[in-house]
């Protein structure tokens, strides 16, 4: 199993080419985050499809 950490500017795609093995993404903030924001990718050009509050989570 591989981890890897980034900064708080960092974007990043989570992506599993495998064909035959899961992948799993564990992404973990503290102080909690106050809202998670969606996007999609067209090239280069990210786009804010979604912004989701801790209250809808649930």
């Amino acid at each position: 199993m591989r981890g890897r950490a980034f900064g708080r500017h960092h974007v990043h795609e989570v992506l599993n080419e495998s064909a035959s093995a899961h992948a799993v993404s564990v992404h973990a903030y503290y102080p909690p985050l106050p809202k998670m924001r969606r996007f999609s990718r067209t090239g280069a050009v990210l786009w804010l499809k979604q912004v989701e509050r801790p209250e809808d989570w649930r």
